[in-house]
C-alpha cells in the first residue's frame, strides 16, 4: 500500500538529549504526531483497512486487528491510547521515501537547525507511538478526535528502508509574498 503523508513545519535536530532540552524535544516530536494524526486516521477509511470491519459477516481478523476502536487495535502508554498502522501483529513493515524541502541550497549534510541525520531521527521518533510515558509531554490532554491518537508505526525497527531526498523550498513564506493586484 502506497500513500503520502505531508508535514509542513520545522523539523528540528534531535541532537544529544541534554536534560534541559528534553521537554522541548519531546513536545516537538509529539507536535509532529498531532499534525500527522488526521492523515493517518483518514487511511482507515480506505481498503484494506475498511474492508468488512464492523460488518455482520466480518472475520475475527478484521474485527480484532483492523478495527482501531478494538482493544487489540490499540496501544496504551499510561492512560493514553494510540492506534498504530504498521505493527508486528499484522506482520507489516514500512519503506519510507522522504522529501525534505528547506530554504537552503541542497547538498551539504550539515544544515541550519541541525544535521540531516539528527533531523531524520526526530521524524522517525515522531512517526512511531511513544514507547514510555516519559515521551509524552506533560501538557498533552488526549481528547475528542485525538482519542485514540493515530500514528504510523508501532516501532521504528519496522522500517525496512529509507530514501531521503533533500532539496530547496522555493515557495516564499506568505508574509513575504507580493500581491499581484
Amino acid at each position: 500500500m502506497d500513500f503520502r503523508l505531508v508535514y509542513r513545519g520545522p523539523l528540528k535536530s534531535s541532537g544529544n538529549d541534554v536534560p534541559k532540552d528534553f521537554q522541548a524535544k519531546k513536545e516537538h516530536k509529539h507536535d509532529i504526531r498531532l499534525k500527522l494524526h488526521p492523515q493517518i486516521k483518514q487511511l482507515w477509511n480506505y481498503p484494506p483497512f475498511n474492508s468488512n470491519y464492523g460488518q455482520p459477516n466480518a472475520t475475527p481478523y478484521h474485527v480484532q486487528y483492523l478495527n482501531p476502536q478494538h482493544e487489540r487495535g490499540q496501544h496504551r502508554v499510561g492512560n493514553y491510547k494510540f492506534v498504530r498502522l504498521v505493527r508486528r501483529d499484522l506482520k507489516l513493515t514500512a519503506e519510507l521515501d522522504i522529501l525534505l524541502l528547506r530554504r537552503e541550497y541542497p547538498g551539504p549534510v550539515l544544515i541550519q537547525g541541525g544535521d540531516l541525520d539528527n533531523r531524520l531521527k526526530t521524524l522517525l521518533d515522531a512517526l512511531r507511538v511513544p514507547k514510555e510515558l516519559q515521551e509524552i509531554p506533560e501538557n498533552f490532554n488526549q481528547k475528542g478526535d485525538e482519542d485514540p491518537l493515530f500514528c504510523l508505526l508501532e516501532d521504528d525497527d519496522l522500517i525496512t528502508s529509507i530514501k531521503l531526498t533533500s532539496d530547496t523550498l522555493l515557495i516564499l513564506p506568505c508574509r513575504h509574498q507580493m500581491s499581484m493586484f
